[in-house]
């Protein structure tokens, strides 16, 4: 799943850059564009060419051009292992199964909890939430916020539903977020604005790290680019991004909890950025 930072992956994809053997930034990056997780990976890998199309156009980095591969692996590693022998492009994403959630629903239920916690794909944390919901259970429910959070927040409409993530959502209306939803809308995007924002985050650190490396790049420059980077997320998440020699996750992390309002029949912020050192 590409929800772990696509920057990471696209970084380290750099390398396969040979110094001075192409007039462009080669970059690979491998997801599921087809099948079950089609849905939570594909909007990231839009968001990245998105970003990439956009530097491109103004000139690329250190004056020259970023070739982005985009290989299928539909979430099968014996399909990554093979998926440089061809590029796929997928016009109609698959959306996970939806199963019967009920048994599970009732188990939790039987335990009388006041509050559920659930960390799973976005099917299966908000199915079982509606779950519990028809068959009674009218405690509190936090959940992870996958990609799909901030419209499912919308159509749910439970003010004890929360979502947890280290993402602001577009109901913040912050620049950054106007800025992605207008070259969406200019590059024709099929997903959602605002579920391009982690494409979007890791097409700000891929940058850097180029920049950083200079032009012809290879393995050492990449490394030690990777090594000093310090990235402004400009708000779509609670700080900078910072890798060092031992950490190309980051430094800090910091996490937000959204609700939905019915007073207000708005999504607003139910905890404001709560940051930690990752050690």
């Amino acid at each position: 799943m590409l929800r772990r930072t696509l920057a990471a992956v696209l970084a380290a994809a750099a390398l396969v850059c040979p110094a001075g053997a192409q007039e462009a930034y080669l970059i690979g990056v491998t997801g599921a564009m087809t099948g079950p997780a089609a849905g939570t990976n594909g909007p990231p890998i839009e968001g990245l060419r998105l970003y990439v199309d956009r530097l491109n156009a103004g000139g690329g980095i250190n004056g020259k051009k970023i070739q982005l591969t985009v290989l299928d692996d539909q979430g099968e590693p014996s399909k990554a292992a093979a998926n440089a022998k061809r590029l796929l492009t997928q016009e109609n994403v698959s959306p996970p199964p939806t199963a019967d959630y009920t048994p599970f629903a009732t188990k939790l239920k039987d335990a009388n909890p006041n509050w559920i916690f659930s960390w799973a794909p976005w099917v299966t944390q908000v199915k079982t939430f509606e779950a519990l919901r028809r068959l009674g259970w009218e405690g509190d429910y936090i959940t992870w916020a996958h990609i799909e959070a901030e419209s499912e927040l919308a159509r749910l409409k439970d003010g004890k539903f929360y979502v947890i993530g280290a993402n602001s959502l577009f109901q913040d209306n912050l620049a950054i977020h106007k800025q992605i939803g207008k070259e969406a809308k200019k590059g024709n995007v099929r997903y959602p604005a605002e579920q391009l924002t982690e494409g979007w985050i890791g097409g700000l650190v891929l940058e850097a790290v180029l920049k950083g490396a200079g032009w012809p790049a290879d393995a050492a420059k990449i490394r030690a680019a990777m090594e000093n980077v310090k990235v402004d997320t400009q708000g779509l998440r609670g700080g900078p991004i910072e890798w060092s020699k031992e950490n190309h996750f980051r430094t800090r992390q910091y996490y937000r909890v959204y609700r939905w309002d019915p007073a207000k029949s708005a999504i607003t912020v139910a905890k404001n950025w709560v940051a930690y050192d990752v050690k």
